[in-house]
């Protein structure tokens, strides 16, 4: 069987190539495409069994690509694996014709339930409501428990999550940081991360191996596959602000060293108490410091 892999980011490709492997899938033939109007051109050009897609991509959403697959008379089968899924998304899923919706980060179990009843490997996939629905805490940032699992379904390692001495500021000139934003453009949550923790969770997501991994932190510098997986990562959490009713959020923009936030940006969550900083340790490659800020009207609103 063949099975087309549509995602503007490639490292999350490689995620969803890999995983399909460990889900027992790994003998079909596996083309990738990284939007959905390429998706479309792969779809014509190979006629695949499975359509595994993003919901965000540039050029042409998933929703879009599924949505002309299907004004085509082109049925084939198609499934989202994606970081949001809103009730609303679901259901756009569901009436365009998606046969599931896997949530980032995924597993091989995952795969499996919705997979190995499309190719023909028996049992009944449950309908398009496959993401889980995320629950914050009373401040309104997530909690530190699904903060842990999720980086450890998603690195693929045991990972340590405990209160950070001290925390990341975002204009030192050494972090990362990224905004989160509702469907109007407005910032909702502000992630800022040091360099060792976007060397290091970077490192483990692109395969980089951790001698290396060491290296740049002590030369103070990146790599284009190392920046590109911790984008991911920053993707990925983005998913647990998302379900249960609430605002639907997404990643914004990113900004490394030697970019910073514009001060529009860093106003919103200048002197804000909402917050939350965390030490995050990733086995086998070490530690970095992490924190998650609320602008004080999200906060305020949140609160109500």
């Amino acid at each position: 069987m063949k099975l087309l892999v549509v995602d503007d980011s490639r490292v999350m490709r490689q995620i969803v190539t890999r995983t399909l492997r460990q889900a027992g899938h790994g003998g079909h033939d596996i083309v990738e495409a990284d939007n959905g109007r390429s998706g479309l051109e792969a779809v014509a050009a190979h006629r695949p069994d499975l359509v595994l897609s993003d919901w965000n991509m540039p050029e042409m959403s998933g929703l879009e690509f599924l949505e002309a697959l299907r004004a085509s008379g082109d049925g084939t089968p198609f499934g989202f694996v994606t970081s949001e899924g809103s009730v609303t998304m679901r259901s756009q899923a569901l009436a365009a014709g998606a046969l599931f919706l896997v949530g980032k980060p995924f597993t091989a179990e995952s795969f499996a339930l919705h997979l190995d009843p499309v190719l023909g490997r028996g049992g009944h996939a449950p309908a398009v409501a496959a993401v889980e629905d995320r629950v914050l805490g009373h401040n309104g940032l997530p909690e530190r428990k699904e903060t842990r699992d999720l980086l450890e379904r998603l690195l693929g390692r045991d990972c340590v999550v405990t209160d950070a001495l001290g925390y990341p500021t975002p204009a030192d000139g050494r972090t990362t940081s990224g905004e989160i934003v509702d469907d109007e453009g407005r910032v909702t949550a502000l992630l800022v991360a040091d360099h060792e923790l976007v060397v290091r969770a970077g490192a483990c997501l692109s395969l980089t191996p951790a001698g290396a991994a060491e290296d740049l932190v002590k030369d103070g510098e990146t790599t284009p596959p190392v920046r590109a997986a911790f984008s991911e990562v920053l993707n990925v959490f983005t998913s647990l602000f998302n379900g249960g009713g609430g605002t639907h959020v997404r990643l914004g923009r990113v900004w490394f060293p030697p970019e910073a936030p514009p001060a529009d940006v860093l106003g919103t969550v200048d002197g804000s108490l909402t917050r939350d900083d965390l030490a995050v340790s990733v086995a086998g490659y070490g530690e970095g410091r992490f924190s998650v800020v609320l602008p004080a009207t999200v906060a305020a609103s949140g609160a109500a």
